[in-house]
């Protein structure tokens, strides 16, 4: 745009001195016509009309060059406040600490609620569901997550920092609640038994409670 501008104005300029060196002819002519003797009122008035047309034409290119010179100047002003693309998105770093994501459980059960710890980065954390077949979802911001409807199945939460480079993708699996059986037996000393689980994500740790001499296996 500036440089069709500045060839614009320099093709007025050009009109322009071509249209004053006619205006400076016809002053002349004026002028010698108006020292004969032979010269008629009616001829001097047409050529005063002819000046006065071409003066008003002289002072209108004038009026365009102006405003040309005005929007050319104009389009560099604005040429020259714009952005570059490196000014405009500066390069960030590499989150340093890398981001990571703690939890006390990768795993719920339909419609829980489970909340995520970041770390690592600039501490200007996002949090986003990259995959959901549950039909969960997550707060961007607390990364608080809820999961979906659906069960068996595994969401994908990624972790983003908005002033550094890296991610981090933490997997949540969404599971039927875990079901033990039997919830309580009573068995002779050195007698075994096996408790029999469903649901749940399949990892099922057992824990004795009390103090006593049983062993788990």
């Amino acid at each position: 745009m500036l440089i069709t501008n500045r060839a614009n104005a320099f093709k007025v300029v050009v009109e322009m001195d071509y249209k004053y060196l006619i205006l400076l002819i016809n002053v002349c002519l004026c002028f010698a016509c108006g020292d004969g003797e032979n010269t008629s009122p009616m001829v001097d008035a047409d050529m005063g009309r002819e000046f006065d047309q071409s003066l008003e034409s002289v002072l209108d290119a004038d009026v365009m060059l102006d405003s040309r010179l005005t929007d050319a100047l104009g389009a560099r002003e604005d040429a020259a406040q714009m952005p570059t693309p490196d000014a405009a998105m500066p390069m960030r770093p590499d989150c340093t600490p890398a981001l990571s994501i703690e939890s006390t459980t990768n795993a719920a059960r339909p419609n829980d609620l489970v909340r995520l710890s970041p770390s690592g980065g600039s501490g200007y954390w996002k949090f986003e569901l990259v995959a959901s077949p549950s039909g969960g979802s997550i707060n961007a911001e607390t990364g608080v997550y809820l999961a979906g409807p659906m069960d068996g199945v595994t969401d994908i939460i990624r972790l983003t920092d908005e002033e550094c480079v890296g991610e981090f993708l933490f997997e949540i699996e969404v599971v039927l609640p875990l079901v033990t059986e039997p919830s309580q037996a009573i068995v002779m000393p050195r007698e075994t038994f096996q408790f029999e689980s469903t649901g749940g994500s399949g990892r099922v740790p057992f824990e004795l409670l009390n103090d006593s001499r049983s062993e788990l296996t």
